[in-house]
């Protein structure tokens, strides 16, 4: 099974990564900000053939793939934002309608994650750490012993570790260590290998 995971910026930031993870040959690939920028040039649609030419079974985007409802009186947040204390998507309304647009044109399931989640599932840095070259090592060496991943040597920035994140919960996902927050998106968060589900893995 091929997971890939997406860190999404911005359209006009650049600042989008995006790692696969095969799950029989247990090969890790990142496509780190600088690739991907080089790939889509700012045009989705460059974008979205890109992620259809990987072929993955399942695809993890950390960004809002739904809006709040407007007619209650929490009408800036979802559930699950609050749950997991995300920002509003219409906080951050650019890449909510750009995630929106991708899953349109993607053709396998695709599901809303959050990289904090993960951290916060193993009580890691999950405070500004993305500009933090030290607390980016600290997550890198755990994530990579934890979960036998063979990550590159070279230093990973922010975004690409974001990426890394969102795989590592889609793996979560094929083991049945997951919780679903929203059926629409679905938006799905990881929980320990103990709280591991059976049969439940629907594609």
């Amino acid at each position: 099974m091929l997971l890939a995971g997406i860190d999404l910026g911005g359209r006009t930031t650049s600042k989008t990564a995006v790692t696969t993870y095969n799950t029989q040959t247990k090969k890790l690939v990142i496509h780190t900000t600088d690739k991907i920028a080089e790939i889509t040039r700012k045009d989705d649609r460059r974008f979205i053939s890109f992620l259809n030419s990987l072929n993955a079974d399942i695809i993890g985007i950390d960004a809002p793939l739904s809006l709040p409802d407007t007619n209650t009186v929490d009408y800036l947040y979802r559930k699950a934002d609050r749950e997991v204390k995300a920002l509003s998507p219409f906080t951050i309304g650019e890449i909510t309608a750009r995630a929106m647009y991708l899953k349109t044109g993607l053709t396998t399931r695709v599901f809303e994650v959050y990289p904090k989640s993960l951290l916060q599932l193993h009580k890691l840095p999950s405070i500004k750490y993305k500009d933090n070259p030290v607390k980016i090592e600290e997550i890198t060496n755990f994530i990579s012993e934890e979960y036998e991943l063979v990550l590159p040597s070279q230093n990973l920035s922010g975004d690409d570790l974001d990426s890394i994140l969102c795989t590592v919960i889609l793996l979560h996902f094929t083991m049945g260590a997951y919780q679903k927050l929203e059926n629409k998106t679905p938006f799905i968060i990881p929980l320990k290998m103990a709280e591991m589900k059976k049969n439940s893995i629907t594609l």
